[in-house]
């Protein structure tokens, strides 16, 4: 892989000392689509209670609420470390990390950098991928994952480049290269999850997939949900209304998209909140033609995240049927675990 998941696990486990090999089967820095509305966090609460309880309720209490208590307590961390890294996070008039209402959550989490929030945390972590050796390769397609009796050996792959066929022996292996968005759009096609389901690995909850409401029409653009939390609003091209809030689930607020058929977003009174939105308004305006400050956009539902994919524990090793033993080296992070 080569999204976030991908460059923060190669990154660390580089620095611990391992030898590290980055393969993804398109170029460097093509993480798929630029729908990152950015990371909730705690950080205006007093403790994670509120972020934990909000998240196994809009997981429908499917959620193993171990692993969520786990994840919310390290929001707060994993933010600080961003910000030490160089991500220009948004702030309030106290210079305070600023959080904003999001869709599921019951107080303000959100914690953003406006439409640069992909692209902030992505170069990141590439220096860090940089600072501490890690070899990234472009164009390394994987076509079997070689195992003795689920411990993983190495993997065989293709270089698109020159048409050779590799052999690679390691110890462990992270699948970190996304969901199977791509069936939907032009995301990512999962060649990992793939990989590891060939070579015996379970599957789970494949059947949920998540929709990014603001998807502009006619390009494979995806507007971050949090334009809607600094006062952009969703309308009929009657000029009606759709009733929503910051809060309102993100499957609510497509649903309602769908029942009024076509959908345009009004983005021309953001105030001072449109100085966070001026590269995706400049992008918009080249990819349609449409001036954001002056004038609407159709948007409507587009399929930008699935939810299944490799079973693991708290450590992200990828576990079998029974649960009862690991696929020994064998990781999965991001979305495609």
């Amino acid at each position: 892989g080569d999204g976030p998941a991908a460059l923060s696990a190669a990154a660390q486990a580089s620095k611990d000392g391992a030898s590290v090999l980055m393969m993804s089967s398109t170029g460097l820095g093509d993480a798929g689509l630029d729908a990152m509305d950015g990371i909730a966090c705690h950080i205006q609460e007093e403790s994670n209670r509120g972020h934990r309880e909000d998240t196994i309720k809009m997981g429908s209490f499917l959620c193993d609420q171990d692993i969520v208590a786990e994840q919310t307590t390290k929001a707060l961390r994993i933010v600080d470390l961003l910000e030490r890294r160089g991500v220009n996070f948004r702030r309030d008039a106290k210079g305070i990390v600023k959080g904003h209402y999001a869709s599921g959550h019951s107080k303000p989490r959100l914690i953003n950098a406006g439409d640069s929030t992909t692209r902030e945390i992505q170069q990141v972590l590439e220096e860090q991928c940089m600072k501490h050796g890690v070899t990234r390769r472009a164009d390394q397609v994987p076509l079997e994952l070689i195992h003795t009796d689920y411990s993983v050996n190495g993997l065989i792959a293709i270089d698109m480049l020159n048409g050779r066929i590799l052999s690679i022996q390691c110890k462990a292996l992270i699948i970190a290269d996304g969901g199977f968005e791509g069936a939907f759009t032009n995301g990512s096609t999962s060649l990992g999850m793939d990989l590891a389901y060939r070579a015996g690995a379970p599957l789970r909850n494949m059947e949920f997939v998540a929709e990014a409401p603001l998807g502009v029409v006619g390009t494979n653009l995806v507007v971050p949900q949090s334009i809607l939390s600094d006062g952009a609003t969703l309308h009929t091209p009657s000029g009606t209304a759709l009733e929503t809030t910051s809060t309102t689930p993100t499957s609510e607020i497509c649903s309602k998209m769908h029942e009024a058929g076509t959908t345009v977003l009004d983005a021309r009174n953001l105030g001072e909140n449109a100085d966070w939105w001026t590269v995706l308004f400049d992008t918009i305006k080249q990819r349609t033609g449409i001036d954001m400050n002056k004038q609407t956009v159709e948007v409507a539902p587009v399929a930008t995240h699935t939810l299944g994919g490799l079973p693991t524990d708290e450590h992200g090793r990828v576990v079998l049927q029974s649960w009862a033993r690991w696929f020994t080296g064998l990781y999965a992070a991001g979305s495609a675990a």
